[in-house]
């Protein structure tokens, strides 16, 4: 059986809140890490410093070729969530830009590394999903819809690749403390008349454990799911958010 020294990790948007938790992470158990970045150049080079892992320079919104396809490990992390309008004042763009990176994306790394898991009979395949991939809520439909999306094709690759040795899964959090939640606390201010700081509070507020999902809580259910310990957990989506589907 293959040490973790001797598998290789993909992480997409390492240079985001939980990018980075999970690249953290994976190097921390001794995995040979790679994580793709866009506009957070120093923040990669940091974190590239830091860890030792692989910064690899990539658009994710447009088509693109992996410069390695042989990892053992791919974690479609990169996600963007770009229009609080509701569907009819949802421009065309946002809705295709929010395609391309939320579900496309994934279709092309998951498509290019996946041959390579099939030979070596053993892969893992984690998709950071939504608590929004499996239900719905207002002004925020490209990323729902993208979200959802992202969970189907989480089920086909599982049926498909299972009899290979590879697992795909979802992880769906709610509302997780990060840049992009901060964002859209900034965003709700035009809606609701709060400051972010009350807004981010009254998200919390509605959770029954008190608080945000943390990034890190994210990277322990990756842990979990990339390991032999979940070899049979295969097409599920794990919903980290403190009961607050319930």
């Amino acid at each position: 059986m293959q040490s973790a020294t001797d598998k290789k990790v993909l992480i997409t948007g390492g240079s985001g809140s939980v990018g980075r938790h999970l690249v953290d992470s994976f190097c921390a158990q001794g995995f040979r890490v790679s994580f793709t970045y866009h506009r957070g150049v120093r923040e990669a080079r940091r974190l590239s410093e830091r860890t030792g892992a692989t910064s690899i320079a990539l658009d994710l919104s447009r088509s693109f070729v992996l410069p390695d396809r042989k990892f053992d490990i791919l974690i479609n992390n990169a996600a963007v969530n770009l229009s609080d309008e509701e569907v009819h004042k949802l421009t065309e763009a946002e809705w295709t830009a929010t395609l391309a990176v939320n579900l496309t994306a994934p279709f092309l790394t998951i498509k290019q590394c996946i041959p390579h898991m099939r030979r070596a009979r053993w892969g893992r395949v984690v998709n950071i999903s939504s608590i929004f991939g499996v239900r719905g809520v207002e002004r925020r439909a490209a990323y729902c819809a993208t979200k959802h999306a992202l969970g189907g094709l989480t089920k086909v690759v599982a049926k498909e690749n299972a009899r290979f040795g590879i697992t795909c899964n979802d992880i769906c959090p709610g509302p997780i403390k990060s840049r992009m939640m901060n964002r859209i606390a900034s965003e709700a201010v035009a809606h609701t008349g709060d400051d972010p700081a009350s807004y981010l509070a009254s998200v919390a507020e509605e959770i029954p454990a008190g608080r945000l999902a943390y990034p890190e809580d994210l990277s322990a259910v990756a842990a979990f799911l990339t390991s032999d310990l979940a070899r049979h957990i295969n097409g599920a989506s794990i919903i980290v958010d403190g009961a607050y589907s319930c």
